[in-house]
Parts: structure tokens; sequence; C-alpha cells
């Protein structure tokens, strides 16, 4: 999900099976089929970024390629030149060069600096190609740094994504086999005042004490674990307020929790 920083009352997102959808009312209602001009149907929606420089244009993340508006979700037109095999499972867009997008396939790392026209694989030494990659985040103040979360933990890249090294210490739990390992981590959040605190959110299926949010305030050198008040392990998207950055909201499967202290402690939504 994507908020129009531009005019907030415009949010975007995507569901996984049911597809694209758009409120002009900030959340209050949504219009689904009317927006879906071009799009396939069916297949998977994973991720979704508008161009902070102009709020009509949006890229979607699918498993057939990525699709890109200019009309502010009317109309899509597939952007897959380049691209190996098209599962596209994260896009970070860079807000100081709208032009330049990145993209993770499920085994591979990707960049197009001509608002999706064509994808070059973009270095990714150091990404193991054994891994599934989830989620792409880009610094606001330092567009070079570059986070991707994967089923084998966090990886950091400093040069833009030629380069990758594991930022995992710390972010280790009991896995779902029993024993310890590095959890699956499925969404990632960067403050937008202080780009060394990071939120990383798992998709674990276990009730381990560990699993769930995790927090680094020194740019992934080390995590620590912010759970209490969670009732899930399984957190499916993370989001700040950019004008109170120690509120955070994180998108559960069992629910919408809310941190006021900077991941601190938990509330879920609409409880006492």
């Amino acid at each position: 999900m994507v908020v129009d920083y531009n005019n907030p009352q415009n949010v975007y997102g995507v569901a996984q099976v049911t597809g694209f959808f758009k409120s002009a009312n900030g959340g209050q209602t949504w219009s689904s089929n009317p927006f879906m001009s071009g799009l396939p149907f069916p297949t998977t929606f994973t991720s979704i970024v508008i161009d902070p420089a102009n709020s009509n244009t949006l890229y979607i993340g699918t498993f057939a390629g990525v699709f890109k508006s200019v009309d502010a979700g009317s109309n899509w037109t597939v952007s897959k030149f380049g691209l190996t095999d098209t599962t596209v499972q994260g896009l970070a867009i860079d807000p100081k060069a709208p032009t330049t997008i990145y993209a993770v396939e499920e085994r591979g790392f990707f960049e197009s600096i001509n608002g999706g026209q064509n994808w070059t694989p973009a270095g990714a030494i150091g990404l193991p190609t054994s891994m599934i990659f989830n989620v792409l985040a880009i610094g606001p103040l330092n567009t070079n740094t570059l986070y991707c979360g994967a089923d084998g933990g966090v990886f950091r890249s400093t040069n833009g994504g030629q380069t990758w090294t594991p930022a995992n210490s710390g972010l280790v739990a009991p896995s779902v086999k029993g024993g310890s390992g590095v959890p699956d981590i499925q969404t990632l959040a960067i403050d937008p005042v202080n780009s060394n605190t990071i939120y990383a959110g798992t998709v674990t299926g276990s009730t381990a004490a560990g699993n769930g949010v995790f927090k680094t305030t020194n740019g992934g050198q080390t995590w620590t674990a912010v759970n209490s008040g969670l009732t899930t392990p399984n957190i499916l998207v993370l989001a700040i307020d950019p004008t109170n950055p120690v509120t955070l909201y994180a998108g559960t499967d069992a629910g919408v929790f809310i941190s006021t202290n900077g991941g601190q402690s938990w509330q879920l939504s609409g409880s006492q």
C-alpha cells in the first residue's frame, strides 16, 4: 500500500490475488475493477510504488512482470523487457531520481534507469541465489543504500545494489523446524527522518518468541526484537507515519497493530 503524499486522500494498494485498489477518500471506500485496465488477471500482485515527483505515475510488481500507469491507475502497460522470469517480488523507487527503479524477482535483482522501459541485472554480488527475495527498501536520505528482505534475513547494499552483505546480527529466532535460524523477512520500513532506524517483519508460521518485528538503530548492524503486545509472528506489511516516525502500523494475519513508541509496545487497532 502507498499514500500519495501530494494528496494523502489518494491511497493505492494491491492484494495478492484480487489485484489493484484505489481510494480517493483516505481509505473510507475503495474501487477496484474500474482501475485495472491493462493489468493481468489472474496473477499474483506483490508490491506497489508511486513516483514522488509525479503522483500520476505508479508501478506494480506482479508474477507477470512490472506494470506502469501514468494516469493514477486508470490504465496500465507491462514493463518486463530485460527481466528473466518476471516473478517480481519487490519494488523500490529512488526518491531523488524517480526514473530509477529497482526490482527483485524471486532470485534476481534488476534496475531500470528509464522509468521501467527496460531492465538490466544490477550486480547483486552477495545476494545468494539459493534464497527467495521478498522485499526491497531504499534509504530516503542516501539513496545508494538499499535493503533486501529474504527468506534468509536482511541484506544491505551501499552502492546502489552492486554488492550486498548480510545484515543479520540479532536477527535470530527459533525456526519453524526447530533449532535456531534467521527468520523469513517479508517487509521492511525505513524511518524517513533517520535512515539508520529500520524495522523488519517476519513471516514464519512459528509462534516462537523473537519472531515478529525487529528493529535496528544502526543501519542493520544489529537488530533487536520489538514484539510486546503482538499476538502473531506473521507480519505482512509495516508502515511508518511520516509526520511522527515513532508511530508504526503492522498489518498481520491477526489484524492491524499500532505502536506509538517506536515498536516498544503494540496494540491491536480498535482495542481499548
